[in-house]
């Protein structure tokens, strides 16, 4: 990338930003359109935004995080040996707060 002039580095950057996000808005969307159906109908103005400010950290915070230490030179084939070796505990932890968040929503609390 060192050899890539200014403009081809910008073209580069967002052809790179629109693929990610192509790929991503399928895995986000129904989860963001349902907190925004349930922001819309049954909280205020100052829940709203806290959850909306939550969601969103626990969306970008990692991929900022990841971007920033492969920038630093974190080796991308560590972070793949990284996420194979714990894949197992990754997905269970990320059912267990998907289950608790759907659990919090039905009993009313979110």
């Amino acid at each position: 990338m060192g050899k890539m002039d200014q403009n081809s580095l910008v073209s580069l950057s967002f052809l790179s930003g629109s693929m990610f996000s192509l790929v991503k808005a399928p895995c986000v969307g129904a989860i963001f359109l349902s907190l925004l159906s349930i922001l819309a109908t049954k909280t205020d103005i100052a829940r709203g935004t806290l959850y909306i400010g939550i969601y969103h950290i626990g969306l970008l915070l990692p991929v900022i995080v990841l971007g920033l230490l492969l920038a630093f030179g974190l080796s991308p084939n560590k972070v793949t040996e990284f996420r194979e070796r714990w894949r197992v505990e990754i997905r269970l932890t990320t059912g267990i707060i998907l289950i608790s968040v759907a659990r919090l929503m039905q009993l009313g609390v979110i």
